[in-house]
Order: C-alpha cells, then structure tokens, then sequence
C-alpha cells in the first residue's frame, strides 16, 4: 500500500511537471533524436552492407565498422525506450482521462474558432450544428 501511494504520488509530481511546456519539448525532442539518430545510423549501415562484394579485400575492418554503428543504434534504442517510459504515464492517463494528472494550458481549453460558426446546416455547408468547415464565409447566428 505505501509502495502504491510512493509511486502515484511519483507519477502525479512528474505529470505535473511534464505538463510544462518546455520539460514536455525537451522530452519530446530526445525521443525524437533517439529515433532519428539510431535510425539513420543504422538505415545507412545497412546500404553499406548490401553494397558489399565476396571480392571484398578486407572484411574484418568492415565488420569493426558495423561493430561500431551497432553502438549507436543500441544508444539510440536506449534513448528512445528511457523517453518513452517518461512520457508514457501521462500520455496514458491524458487519454484515458484522469483527473489531476497533467494542466492542460489556457490555449487547449479555449474554443476553436470554427465552433463558432454557423449554428444550423446553411450557407457555410457545415454537416453539424455548429460546426463551420469554412469560417471566413460563416456569419455567426
């Protein structure tokens, strides 16, 4: 029971400062060097393998050299698997809806635009009520 309370108040601590902006980007942007480093290192080790001949002169250098894109890839594994468990709880709980989890800032709650369109089916040629799929022409009701 205290492991539980330890951990949900863990989880509602990190929640709260993921829901900052800069924290949410800077993990974000991780995941995505993870992803795009690891990834791109190996996609191109890969090319240079399949570019190989049996006439190769020296295969043990080129397999020192896919020794060494493996270190990356693995790196890049690592980052992308260490961002995903941090931003995993609060993606979760955002989705299913939990209450007090992560702020959601000013914009996110303000309505869109468009819900202030027409309020019937008419000249904006919106298929719900109000609902605009062309704002510039809708004149509010």
């Amino acid at each position: 029971m205290v492991a539980s309370t330890a951990v949900s108040q863990l989880l509602a601590r990190w929640a709260h400062l993921y829901g900052h902006t800069p924290v949410r980007a800077t993990v974000t942007y991780l995941h995505l060097v993870g992803i795009l480093v690891g990834g791109g290192v190996a996609v191109a080790a890969d090319r240079a393998s399949l570019r190989l001949l049996p006439t190769t002169p020296d295969w043990s250098e080129e397999l020192a050299r896919l020794a060494s894109v493996h270190r990356w890839v693995v790196a890049g594994l690592a980052l992308i698997f260490a961002n995903g468990l941090l931003m995993a709880p609060v993606e979760v709980s955002e989705i299913v809806g939990f209450p007090n989890t992560a702020p959601r800032s000013k914009k996110a709650s303000a309505p869109h635009p468009w819900s202030q369109g027409c309020r019937s089916r008419g000249p904006c040629g919106g298929s719900r009520p109000g609902i605009s799929p062309q704002p510039s022409t809708c004149r509010p009701d």
